[in-house]
Order: C-alpha cells, then structure tokens, then sequence
C-alpha cells in the first residue's frame, strides 16, 4: 500500500498565546506546592520508622539493579566495551569505596601532597570531618 504523501506539513499552534504562560505558571505552582509541603512535614518526619527503612532498601534494591544492568546489558557505547573490562572498573570502584575515606588519592596541583607518595598523605581525624559537618546536619526527628 503506498504512503500518503505529506505535503506542506503545518505545525498546530496553540489555541491562545497565553496557554504556554499558564501551563508554566501551573508547572511552577505544582513544584513549589510539592516542596512547601515537604518543608511542613519534614519536622514531623522520623527517618527511623519502618517506612523509611523500606524506602531506603527499596532505593538501594533499584540502584543496584540498576548497576547490574548496566555491567551485564549495556546499550550504546557501553555495549562496545567487553564484559571483562566491565567487570575490573566494578571491582576496582568497589574496593576503592570499601577502603574508606583513603580510598582515593587526592595528589594533584595544589593538593599540598606533592612529593608524597600515592596514598601516603595526612589523615583527618573524626573530630575534623565532625567539625566541617556538623553546621550541615538537621534533625528532622520529632521528640
């Protein structure tokens, strides 16, 4: 059967110049509402409750997943890349992330660990990270 063919196709605009203004205004409305919201129920919110352990495993459950997907079902250019190699940079990435905090060598311009050898530099104690964290922390929980 033959196609049909298009001739001079024409774009449909939209029945009033104001109908893009107002589906942003309404876009806007919904997110700010949606976060206004959040704000007024984050301090009554407790992150140990059964239901935020369960998001959190939920998450870590699609991550993972996720992960997977990508090392054993690559699309795109990934997909050139073989398995093997794949799997080292999982390795590799993982064992650098269960090293801790020392992981990962911070040697580059600037560093102050010229001349150090790799992975040879001053540790932070606790107390410093606690220090540089602590003005960040909120407490949601509620009393």
């Amino acid at each position: 059967m033959a196609r049909p063919e298009c001739k001079g196709a024409v774009m449909s605009m939209p029945p009033d110049p104001w109908t893009p203004w107002l589906a942003m205004l309404g876009a806007a409305a919904g997110t700010y509402a949606c976060r206004a919201i959040g704000v007024a129920l984050s301090g009554r919110l407790d992150q140990d409750s059964e239901f935020f352990r369960w998001l959190s495993a939920v998450t870590y459950a699609l991550v993972a997943a996720l992960t997977a997907r990508m090392i054993f079902f690559p699309s795109g250019p990934l997909g050139s890349v073989p398995l093997w190699t794949r799997l080292l940079a999982c390795a590799i990435g993982a064992g650098l992330m269960l090293r801790g905090p020392r992981g990962l060598p911070a040697d580059g311009p600037g560093s102050g660990n010229a001349g150090r050898p790799l992975f040879a530099r001053q540790r932070v104690s606790e107390a410093h990270f606690a220090a540089i964290l602590t003005p960040l922390d909120v407490n949601v929980s509620v009393n």
